[in-house]
């Protein structure tokens, strides 16, 4: 393992990489993507929200080779029967990436074929 310097020697403690803060800031307070659709789409505060907020497993994986696996999957789920009502494919990313835009109609097929 490296330390932060990136030398394999350094006894200094690795730090956490922006990317993985952020999966987990999300995992750990699933309620800040409320807020985000919210202001994503120009909602009133909640109005993106169908049901209790969970984080669902994030692998959105097919029977391709090629395995789509989302950072997170936040969702909301029907009170009384507990179908699914919503769910935010979460991928965090550092800058542009063409590649994950043209991937991200696989996770919502996905995500909905679950």
């Amino acid at each position: 393992m490296t330390c932060s310097h990136g030398c394999a020697t350094c006894s200094e403690p690795p730090r956490a990489r922006p990317h993985e803060v952020l999966v987990d800031l999300i995992r750990t307070a699933p309620e800040l993507i409320e807020t985000l659709v919210d202001a994503a789409i120009g909602a009133s505060e909640g109005a993106a929200r169908a049901g209790p907020l969970g984080v669902e497993d994030a692998a959105l994986g097919d029977l391709q080779p090629t395995e789509r696996r989302a950072d997170l999957v936040p969702s909301c789920r029907e009170p009384r029967t507990r179908a699914p009502a919503l769910a935010v494919i979460t991928e965090v990313q550092l800058r542009p990436d063409r590649d994950k835009r043209l991937a991200l109609p696989t996770y919502v097929a996905n995500a909905h074929a679950r």
